[in-house]
């Protein structure tokens, strides 16, 4: 007969193998955020459990669903922060097992040892993980992200009632004062919503436009690398194969993904990039009759058209946006797909 011994009378050894096996994998995440101003916001959700160091709170939520028209927040896509709180919180040998992972000790001794200027600008830090604790009804809860390498996705409630010209200084994550260098920031591409609709004149910028908001935020050049749009739409063709773990190990820790394309994934779901000239990808949308089609490529390559415009233009657009000089690189604007592990 098979004897189950309680879990306190294993080993130690034993037990410290099977809590670093209760770990999350060792690849890039993805981190759902709903960006909210609390003051204003009409759609903020009712349990708002955020960070609020800044004017406009990160709020710490599992995620929502994709509708084309409104907010709805539930517990789809969840985060991989999630998974990793529990473990921060669960016993003394849980919480040893995530200093293992995180690598706390050499981290903090890196930390200790850089002077107050050096340690403002990152350097010697690069892939470096974070922990930031947050209050949860009582408890105190912890995140853990790598910056450099996770996906931050920002689902904004309301982008009216957000400051995106301000986006870095507001935001708790992204605020040089005590914030994350974030290299790879998302968006959920919804084609049917008018707040996605470009404008490529002296509007280009307007704040009532997902467009506007993400060429304000790029515009910034303190932090991210990498801006993505999410297309639910993209279906990966039937007889198309999936890569295996073997094959994106070799690829996902490349900061900027210039060996191969980038992955990151949730608790259930994988994020892949997706390029224009892919043939294993398809857009799965309808669209109404005489509705010209627009694909997220499409979208993006308007996005780069104008914002060349705007910000490299060598004549200069001083009333737009920020009116950049001509040698400007702003971050890069990529695609990705969602699909279920």
């Amino acid at each position: 007969m098979t004897t189950f011994h309680p879990f306190p009378t294993l080993p130690a050894e034993l037990r410290h193998q099977i809590w670093d096996l209760a770990v999350r994998e060792d690849r890039p995440g993805v981190h759902f955020f709903i960006l909210s101003n609390l003051e204003q916001d009409e759609h903020k959700p009712d349990q708002a459990h955020d960070i609020s160091v800044c004017r406009y709170p990160l709020v710490v939520a599992t995620g929502r669903s994709w509708n084309a028209t409104s907010p709805l927040y539930n517990s789809g896509y969840l985060s991989t922060y999630m998974a990793d709180s529990g473990m921060w919180t669960a016993c003394q040998e849980s919480r040893q097992a995530m200093e293992r992972k995180f690598k706390t000790a050499y981290w903090r001794s890196r930390r200790d040892n850089l002077d107050l200027g050096t340690l403002s600008t990152g350097v010697g830090l690069e892939n470096s993980p974070s922990t930031l604790a947050v209050r949860v009804a009582n408890e105190q809860r912890y995140i853990s992200i790598f910056p450099e390498v996770d996906l931050f996705l920002l689902q904004p409630s309301d982008p009216r009632s957000i400051n995106w010209n301000c986006i870095q200084a507001e935001t708790p994550l992204l605020s040089l004062s005590g914030g994350l260098k974030v290299n790879n920031l998302a968006f959920e591409f919804q084609p049917h919503d008018k707040s996605w609709e470009i404008a490529i004149d002296d509007d280009f910028c307007r704040m009532d436009t997902l467009v506007g908001c993400v060429a304000r935020t790029a515009g910034d050049p303190s932090f991210i690398g990498n801006i993505w749009f999410i297309d639910h739409r993209l279906q990966r063709v039937a007889a198309s194969p999936q890569l295996g773990n073997s094959d994106a190990d070799q690829r996902q820790y490349s900061k900027d993904c210039d060996d191969g394309r980038c992955e990151f994934y949730s608790n259930d779901c994988r994020f892949v990039e997706v390029r224009k000239d892919d043939t294993e990808w398809t857009t799965g949308d309808a669209w109404a009759e005489g509705e010209e089609p627009v694909t997220v490529f499409d979208f993006v390559a308007e996005v780069n058209n104008a914002m060349e415009t705007f910000y490299l233009d060598p004549r200069g657009y001083s009333d737009n946006c920020y009116g950049m000089q001509s040698d400007w690189l702003y971050p890069k604007l990529r695609v990705l797909a969602c699909e279920a592990l």
